[in-house]
């Protein structure tokens, strides 16, 4: 009987980051493949810091990885021009994957 026969384990869809400098294993509460390859290009290009179990970037916290199964999404924001007067022929802008800060208390 050969070990792969035994330890038949079952596969697990993950996102892999680069923080502080090393790769991160992290197996989120819903997966998408989008936001994988997403992750994995903007964690290399640009520099993710953790502190205190708090992935940031530029002192500002996105998502805890406490949890055994942390809640990694990315979101779309939508940004209509001003109305009152205002005439444009852009109807409005759509930006995709776009991280929400973890302390949503604080309004940009």
């Amino acid at each position: 009987v050969s070990l792969c026969q035994i330890n038949k384990s079952a596969e697990v869809d993950y996102y892999k980051i680069r923080v502080d400098g090393a790769h991160r294993i992290v197996v989120p509460q819903t997966f998408s493949r989008a936001t994988s390859d997403y992750l994995d290009a903007i964690t290399r290009a640009h520099t993710f810091t953790e502190r205190g179990g708090l992935v940031g970037y530029d002192e500002l916290p996105l998502f805890d990885l406490r949890q055994a199964q942390p809640s990694v999404d990315l979101h779309r924001v939508r940004v209509d021009p001003a109305k009152g007067g205002v005439e444009s022929v852009v109807r409005y802008a759509e930006i995709d994957n776009v991280f929400r800060a973890h302390d949503d208390d604080h309004k940009f």
